[in-house]
């Protein structure tokens, strides 16, 4: 085998030089499935039969953040900490998940609870997904532990940890 005769997902033709094994470099690929076709051809110009071989590029893990919280007063900018009245008719937690891979399912957990699917809708990018958690109404003041976790298409899973309080808003001394 002089060389070998390659393409990528239907691109253009390539060819890499070889007298024993080789390597294709395929950097810089979009994260899902791929397919690679390599065809070996002698010294005379003969080509071998083509060989296949499916790939699925993982792309990074889906990123998720918080972004609002929402209460009858209106909705402040999300901060690790930030203070939530139990019981406020209008209480939601409201975030992001940005994504590189086909399909997302995401859930969430409030206070260490079972986890609960979480209802994403589309963002602004097709690989964006908004959400909206609410918030307990019935819950005792104090420390509330947050936990939004996201799987992709491709099976990669991101993870959010966060901390809010319920009780009333501290007074300024």
């Amino acid at each position: 085998v002089e060389r070998v005769e390659y393409t990528l997902d239907g691109g253009a033709l390539q060819q890499v030089a070889t007298n024993a094994g080789f390597a294709i470099a395929l950097a810089d690929l979009a994260p899902g499935p791929h397919k690679v076709v390599l065809k070996p051809v002698d010294v005379n110009g003969i080509a071998g039969l083509p060989v296949e071989a499916a790939f699925t590029t993982a792309g990074g893990a889906p990123a998720i953040r918080l972004d609002t919280v929402t209460q009858a007063a209106g909705a402040t900018p999300f901060a690790p900490g930030a203070v939530f009245t139990p019981g406020d008719k209008d209480g939601k937690l409201s975030g992001a998940i940005s994504f590189a891979g086909g399909t997302l399912q995401a859930q969430y957990s409030l206070g260490g609870a079972a986890p609960q699917a979480l209802s994403l809708r589309k963002g602004t990018a097709e690989t964006e997904r908004l959400f909206d958690i609410v918030l307990p109404k019935g819950v005792a003041p104090g420390r509330l532990d947050v936990a939004v976790t996201a799987t992709d298409g491709l099976g990669t899973t991101g993870e959010l940890r966060a901390v809010l309080f319920a009780g009333p808003e501290p007074s300024s001394p």
